[in-house]
């Protein structure tokens, strides 16, 4: 009688591994571009497929709608990861990057040459 229960007992995992696979397996994804989205409909993803796995650059968006992350895969394997680069902080010569100060640089420039070459040197 053991031996009924062991055999019952088998076939029902065995029957509810095979239903529930049926019924949650994954179709594989068609070639081609995918978006995902968020459950409030922001865009998430835009991946690409190529015999139903992930091929190329997949973007992950975060909900504002910004770049979040940067993957390539190749044949369902991630080769590579870039975040997005937050902003670089310059710190004390970030000035240099600015177009005003080279706006002022020019404008200094050219009257100091001015002043020099016409006025400091007129006498000589």
């Amino acid at each position: 009688m053991h031996k009924n229960y062991v055999w019952l007992l088998l076939a029902g995992v065995g029957l509810s591994l095979l239903a529930g696979g049926l019924a949650y397996g994954e179709e594989p994804m068609s070639d081609g571009k995918h978006k995902t989205y968020y459950d409030t409909g922001e865009k998430q993803y835009d991946s690409k497929y190529k015999d139903g796995k992930l091929e190329g650059l997949t973007t992950e968006y975060k909900k504002d709608g910004t770049v979040k992350d940067k993957f390539y895969f190749k044949d369902d394997i991630l080769i590579s990861k870039r975040a997005n680069d937050p902003a670089r902080d310059m710190g004390a010569i970030a000035f240099l990057f600015r177009p005003w100060f080279w706006i002022i640089v020019a404008v200094l420039g050219t009257g100091g040459w001015f002043l020099f070459s016409r006025v400091l040197m007129r006498g000589k």
